[in-house]
């Protein structure tokens, strides 16, 4: 099982401003969504969650340096403008290309701060661009577990490392009643 570290609000460290190294450390499928309001869709789009490694900033947890993670949503969508087919490109890929071929690959990150309605501030992915592949071959491996977690084919012991906070974003989905992750979540008593 993999431990999970919580840290409060208080505690919460910002991924520092600027271009980042990363590595892609995680794939969540978050299920269905509303199309956001930029998008000329209507109907509800499949969402992503991607979670980077950030090799330059660590946070102490427990008395042990470990690199800080950002994630990013998007849709799950390769069209020539969309945010996964950017990633795709960053990282590497040809046209043709699985999710779990992403995970590990080494990409540029532009992280921004942006302020939230409390007037505390958050850590965003505002850009995604590729490595050199120098600069690429000097990004640290990645030292957290990787994962892809597909929301038709839940895996319970990966779900029983989720915070409570992912958990409520997963119940969020659309097409959550009646799916195989709402019957894995209400039969397993170790899911929150």
């Amino acid at each position: 099982m993999v431990k999970e570290f919580k840290l409060s609000k208080q505690e919460r460290k910002l991924v520092s401003a600027g271009v980042q190294e990363a590595r892609i450390l995680r794939i969540i499928d978050r299920g269905l969504r509303p199309a956001d309001d930029r998008s000329k869709r209507k109907d509800p789009v499949q969402s992503l969650k991607i979670v980077f490694e950030v090799s330059q900033d660590k946070i102490n947890v427990d008395g042990i340096e470990l690199p800080m993670t950002i994630s990013s949503k998007m849709t799950f969508n390769t069209n020539e403008k969309s945010t996964l087919n950017r990633l795709r490109v960053a990282a590497g890929l040809p046209e043709s290309f699985t999710l779990d071929q992403l995970i590990g690959k080494p990409v540029s990150l532009t992280i921004a701060h942006k302020p939230l309605p409390d007037g505390t501030k958050y850590s965003a992915v505002a850009g995604i661009a590729g490595l050199s592949d120098m600069v690429a071959a000097m990004v640290p491996p990645l030292v957290a577990k990787s994962y892809i977690f597909d929301f038709d084919n839940p895996d319970a012991e990966l779900l029983k490392t989720f915070s409570e906070y992912a958990i409520t974003d997963l119940k969020d989905a659309l097409n959550y009643q009646g799916s195989a992750l709402q019957k894995l979540i209400e039969q397993d008593e170790g899911i929150l």
